[in-house]
This record gives C-alpha cells, structure tokens and sequence, in this order.
C-alpha cells in the first residue's frame, strides 16, 4: 500500500509508523499466546505475501503442508 499510496507528510509518516507499531505488537501477541497455547505450533512467515497467500506464494503454502502432513501420525 506504501507503494501506491506513499506518505506526503511528517504527520502521515507518523501515523503510519504509529499504526505499523500497533499491528506489529498485536501479532506478536497473538504468536506467543499460539504458542503458549500449542507448544508444538510452527509459525512460517512468507515476506511479501498477501492476504490469499495460497496464491501469492503457492510453493511456500505447498511446501508447508506437505511437510505438515507427512509429520502426522500414521503417515
């Protein structure tokens, strides 16, 4: 969205800085608390993926699966 739409002030760079901190914090919550929860989660980040990272980064999600599927008991 920066790249569309990129900040023209010092007051909207600020913002967005604020904003980004905000959703950085909130996803860090939400990882230790997985975590915390299921001790055997595995968190895989994909940098650069989008919302339908199944499409934007289908090996990644493809990859990802089979190897979670071939951990399964009985595979």
């Amino acid at each position: 969205m920066l790249a569309e739409y990129p900040p023209q002030t010092d007051e909207e760079r600020a913002a967005l800085a604020q904003e980004f901190a905000s959703g950085a914090a909130m996803l860090s919550r939400w990882e230790s608390d997985l975590r915390q929860g299921v001790s055997t989660a595995k968190i895989v980040e994909l940098p650069g993926a989008n919302l339908y990272m199944f499409i934007s980064n289908e090996a990644d999600v493809i990859r990802e699966r089979r190897g979670f599927a071939a951990s399964l008991p009985g595979s």
